[in-house]
């Protein structure tokens, strides 16, 4: 069955030691193609480098929130020139995190706006994180730029009518681990209401592993089970949902069908 991951972090430590193993289970588990996000400097340079060594893997250039207080104007900019490069497919990762807090607010917000000031110009496609900043982050794109965006809202936790805003605005939502969490009913409920053609999949993998893999690293083989949830929760198959889903992931991103 077809498949991507839309958002993984496979460049990271945590894959160090069989991180060509991980990308043979992929492969062996239908996945066509996979997003390999950076989130600062040193992430956004090793996805590249692994998307250039590797057919099925893309990579995207960007500052997370956690990370933005780390970055002056001057590197920032230097960073997201990288977005040039071959095989890069989006921005970010980028957004606002209120839950941990690591960079200050104000920051957090103007190393967003930076970069969405970029994604219009460029007509780039956005990778963005939102946790416990939806007000915000949604009354920045509303009230600061003239439209959103082309892009995907990752690991999306907001309730319908936030759902709603972004999709009318031309968005997408992705949807990971968390779908197949035991206490995420309202998640799952949502998720039901949504159209299928702007539902993208996802890893964040090494985080976020879903049921019955939770508490251990994850990987991009792992959407499947992922696209298995999605496919019970719609009372579809998994085959659809991955055919659609990743059809979905390759007209956000521009990814054709053969890998370049």
């Amino acid at each position: 069955m077809p498949l991507c991951d839309t958002h993984a972090h496979i460049n990271g430590p945590e894959f160090e030691a069989d991180r060509d193993e991980v990308l043979r289970r992929a492969s062996a588990a239908g996945l066509a193609f996979i997003v390999d996000v950076g989130t600062d400097a040193a992430t956004s340079a090793a996805s590249i480098a692994l998307a250039h060594a590797t057919p099925h893997v893309y990579a995207t250039v960007g500052v997370h929130p956690h990370e933005a207080a780390r970055h002056t104007d001057e590197e920032l900019h230097r960073l997201l020139a990288l977005h040039r490069s071959a095989k890069v497919v989006a921005l970010g990762e980028m957004g606002l995190d209120y839950f941990y807090d690591h960079s200050p607010r104000p920051r957090q917000r103007q190393v967003f706006s930076m970069q969405v000031e970029l994604a219009l110009r460029e007509e780039r496609p956005v990778v963005i994180h939102c946790r416990d900043a939806m007000d915000d982050l949604l009354g920045i794109l509303c009230k600061d730029f003239p439209r959103f965006p082309a892009g995907v809202f990752h690991c999306y936790a907001g309730d319908y009518t936030q759902a709603v805003t972004i999709l009318d605005q031309g968005m997408s939502l992705s949807f990971g681990g968390p779908l197949t969490f035991k206490k995420n009913d309202a998640l799952r409920e949502l998720v039901g209401r949504l159209p299928l053609e702007r539902i993208l999949l996802e890893t964040d993998c090494p985080y976020l592993t879903p049921v019955p893999h939770r508490g251990k690293r994850n990987e991009p083989a792992h959407v499947a089970l992922v696209a298995a949830e999605l496919a019970r929760i719609r009372g579809s198959t998994p085959e659809e949902i991955g055919r659609i889903t990743t059809a979905n992931a390759r007209t956000l991103f521009g990814i054709p069908e053969e890998p370049a």
